[in-house]
């Protein structure tokens, strides 16, 4: 984590509270107005002017319909909060109550506070959108960075009557709050706590059981005007007064000074009225547990924390139902904040460091958990040197909570791969930059960029990382086989220029995509130079498709011209030749004759006629030799036939004139190709 000054803060339904988290040490925020260490969480318009905590409260009996509490509640919905004849979106009210917040924090401080911890219940999943409702309303208050924590698990770090947990122990933290209830179950760990689960009830609360007083004093009232809304402020407050009192004693009394009327409720009466409440809560414990493989038996001990827990009958209940030793929050109002305070000043161990790239790689990524978090903003900018351990950058995962992207090693950064609101994946570069003692990954030759490229373009075309040029390759066979031809000439200019570059890749991927394909094909195995074609058309930025393949042969030489079919069909012809002398030699075994001439005589015009139809088909068909045996072997056996084949042609020429056996000649011719075949094998 950096060092900068941090807000913890518990922003809950009826009541919030905060710390500051600087200098390493804790500091916990009183209202100004009240001196107490809870803010209510309540506005109330004012001549234009949101007031906020103690002065919305006094304001409300003056203009009640100007107030509204509560309003964490209408997170997520599309309606606004009506004030009068003003509406506000319910992250405007979250908002005004945050900055109020850091208002005094920043007073304290003495300087700028710009970065939140946010508690927010267990019910806030990873894609519920009230997640990014807090996180708006903490940027609309002028936090910078804020990460949001789940209630349950910063309760789980505050402070606990009784001696400490040891390792290994289970721990059920039961968080019954003024709107919500929430709960975690954690596993003791040297040095901290594991998380093993949490979950939560949306709609069950300090204020569900307010409801309850509520109804019941106005039961007892009789008939009253429900018109006024000054009797409903008043008559909310005396109902949580009431409540409160029974926590401190079996029978609560008042005299309600609207109605004149006295008023008593009985301990007894509200834990029957609230027993259903907490039966839920304990499903919800009991569900918990049962996702996470454990029993109740599993449980160490039960944590209460919340202001709700203070009713006496929570504990009794719990005891009854769970039969687990109970421990209490030092102070339960406040267990929530002083554990995401201590969050805030422990977590220093929430840093990623690069993953150790091999000698000379200069591509810096990091093993994200839950494998992706969005990018929030970078540190370093290009060109500019780090150390070893420090901070470049900082993203957020999916449970709202911000990591610092920490640098394995000493460098200089080159490239961004990813700008902010993007995705940082796990494993994958999103940084490029040259470490202390490398020089870039590969030098280039410098290759001069026409006008009229894109600008773009010009910079990756010399850029110091072969995979961006390589990219760059790829845009530009765009440039050249693409439909729009206007920069054909320059990028072929370009092309040319990579093809002499250092990297054997680019200079591999740029000789490919110049090369046409009446050169690869003719000059290449049939395999080879379907390979060569493929991945002239599929490369792409990072993706070299040509690794691994060579450089096609050169085109003939100026002033030769020959098709590939004619090729095709001389060879064939040279190869009936053949066939049509192994035929004749083949007959004179059998019959046992040594008329050489009389039998080659018809035959080769008949094998010269084969190897014609043959090599018109291959040539029809585009087909080219496809011999799986070794080169040097196939070479030499080509050889030896077209060698054969001409000793039979020029048999009966030297035998015309010098007099020569034309079996001394095909001898001799087949010598002839046999020696070629080694020499060129050799050559190979």
């Amino acid at each position: 984590m950096t060092s900068e000054p941090i807000l913890a803060v518990d922003f809950g339904t009826s009541s919030s509270s905060a710390a500051l988290v600087a200098g390493g040490a804790i500091l916990p925020l009183k209202e100004p107005s009240s001196g107490s260490w809870s803010w209510p969480s309540s506005v109330c318009l004012d001549d234009g002017t949101l007031q906020v905590g103690t002065p919305a409260e006094r304001r409300k009996r003056v203009r009640p319909e100007l107030y509204r509490a509560e309003f964490k509640r209408d997170l997520g919905q599309a309606s606004p909060v009506v004030l009068g004849d003003r509406s506000y979106p319910p992250e405007a009210l979250v908002a005004a109550v945050l900055s109020a917040l850091r208002a005094e924090a920043e007073r304290l401080h003495g300087g700028p506070v710009r970065r939140a911890v946010l508690t927010v219940p267990a019910s806030y999943g990873p894609h519920d959108p009230r997640r990014g409702s807090m996180l708006e309303a903490a940027s609309a208050a002028g936090f910078a960075i804020a990460e949001l924590l789940p209630e349950p698990v910063a309760a789980a770090l505050a402070p606990v009557t009784g001696p400490p947990f040891a390792p290994g122990d289970v721990v059920l933290v039961y968080d019954f709050g003024g709107g919500t209830f929430d709960a975690a179950v954690i596993r003791t760990v040297e040095g901290g706590h594991e998380v093993l689960g949490h979950a939560a009830l949306d709609d069950v609360g300090g204020r569900d059981v307010d409801a309850l007083v509520y109804g019941e004093v106005r039961g007892r009232l009789g008939p009253r005007p429900d018109g006024d809304p000054r009797l409903r402020v008043e008559l909310a407050d005396f109902a949580r007064q009431l409540k409160h009192q029974l926590s401190d004693a079996v029978r609560a009394e008042d005299v309600f000074a609207w109605a004149g009327a006295h008023v008593g409720l009985e301990r007894a009466w509200l834990s029957g009225e609230v027993t259903p409440l907490l039966a839920r809560t304990v499903a919800c414990c009991e569900s918990l547990l049962a996702g996470c493989g454990l029993s109740a038996d599993a449980v160490s001990a039960v944590v209460l924390v919340g202001g709700t827990t203070r009713m006496p009958v929570v504990p009794l209940y719990l005891t009854h139902v769970l039969a687990r030793p109970i421990r209490h929050a030092t102070d339960p109002e406040l267990a929530v904040v002083e554990g995401a305070a201590r969050w805030a000043l422990t977590s220093g161990g929430r840093v990623l460091k690069s993953v150790s790239p091999p000698p000379g790689t200069v591509m810096l990524s990091w093993d994200v958990p839950g494998g992706a978090a969005t990018l929030i903003r970078w540190l370093v900018d290009p060109g500019t040197a780090f150390e070893g351990g420090s901070v470049v950058g900082q993203v957020r995962l999916g449970d709202g909570a911000v990591w610092d992207l920490a640098a394995g090693s000493s460098g200089t950064l080159v490239h961004r791969h990813v700008n902010p609101g993007g995705l940082v994946v796990g494993g994958e570069p999103a940084l490029t930059a040259t470490t202390a003692g490398h020089g870039p990954a590969a030098t280039h030759r410098t290759v001069a960029v026409p006008p009229g490229l894109p600008e773009d373009l010009a910079r990756s075309v010399n850029h110091p990382v072969p995979a961006v040029r390589e990219g760059a390759v790829a845009r530009l066979a765009a440039l050249v086989t693409g439909e729009d031809r206007t920069h054909e000439a320059a990028a072929r200019a370009v092309l040319a220029a990579m093809a002499d570059d250092d990297s054997r890749r680019v200079a591999t991927a740029a000789t490919l995509v110049l090369s046409p394909a009446s050169v690869v094909s003719p000059y290449l195995p049939a395999a080879l130079a379907e390979r060569v074609t493929r991945a002239r058309a599929t490369l792409r930025p990072g993706s070299p498709r040509a690794q691994g393949l060579p450089r096609p042969v050169a085109p003939p030489a100026p002033g030769v011209s020959v098709s590939g079919r004619w090729l095709t069909v001389v060879n064939g012809l040279l190869l009936g030749l053949a066939a049509g002398v192994l035929i004749g030699l083949f007959f004179l075994l059998i019959r046992g004759s040594d008329d050489v001439d009389g039998t080659l005589g018809p035959l080769t015009p008949i094998g010269g006629a084969i190897g014609l139809a043959y090599g018109g088909i291959r040539a029809v068909r585009g087909v080219s030799a496809r011999v799986r045996l070794p080169g040097p072997v196939v070479t030499v056996l080509r050889s030896a036939v077209l060698g054969l084949a001409a000793g039979v042609v020029l048999g009966f020429v030297v035998r015309g004139f010098f007099g020569l056996p034309g079996v001394v000649v095909i001898v001799l011719g087949a010598l002839a190709g046999v020696g070629h075949g080694l020499m060129k094998a050799g050559g190979r």
